[in-house]
């Protein structure tokens, strides 16, 4: 598992197929198609959980949490921070992305993670959680797609209005 920490506003947040950044914008990230490479951007610190470790220490802490023994330390599971040179999470310079490319970079972004959920339901059809998962974040993105598909479309109709009335001052003038 992946996560970033942003010295700025001191948040932490796990990494997901859409790119998500710190309550302060400075920091944001987000894992590529392949569900292993992660990119970020901004002066965030990466760090790295051992997905293996994570899982038992919640299975060792369900237990201890059973038996109720009080006090008790919880239980306990390995991280790290990822050094600059990993090659599964790649730190980005430069301004916010969609500062930069706005509305349209949304669209294919979120078209590519549609994508890359739709095969990734696929692959689990032993595994009725996983799909039904995979399956409801899906739906969820098509509905932000169509979403910002509408804005899109009232921001170029917008900017065709605007141009349109520059060309008639010019031509008033």
């Amino acid at each position: 598992m992946k996560l970033l920490y942003c010295p700025q506003c001191h948040d932490m947040f796990s990494l997901s197929f859409v790119e998500k950044q710190c309550t302060c914008g400075g920091t944001y990230g987000h894992y590529e198609a392949d569900g292993l490479q992660a990119v970020y951007s901004g002066p965030g610190i990466p760090l790295g959980i051992g997905n293996d470790s994570f899982r038992a220490a919640v299975s060792r802490q369900q237990e201890l949490n059973l038996r109720q023994e009080i006090p008790f330390p919880g239980a306990k599971f390995e991280a790290w921070i990822v050094p600059a040179n990993s090659s599964t999470f790649t730190g980005v310079c430069g301004e916010p992305r969609l500062k930069l490319s706005g509305v349209q970079l949304i669209i294919e972004t979120l078209q590519q993670q549609i994508t890359a959920y739709d095969q990734a339901a696929d692959e689990f059809p032993g595994n009725d959680d996983a799909y039904l998962g995979l399956e409801a974040e899906l739906d969820r993105l098509e509905k932000i797609l169509k979403y910002i598909r509408k804005l899109k479309h009232r921001q170029d109709k917008m900017q065709a209005e605007a141009r349109q009335e520059r060309s008639k001052t010019r031509l008033d003038e």
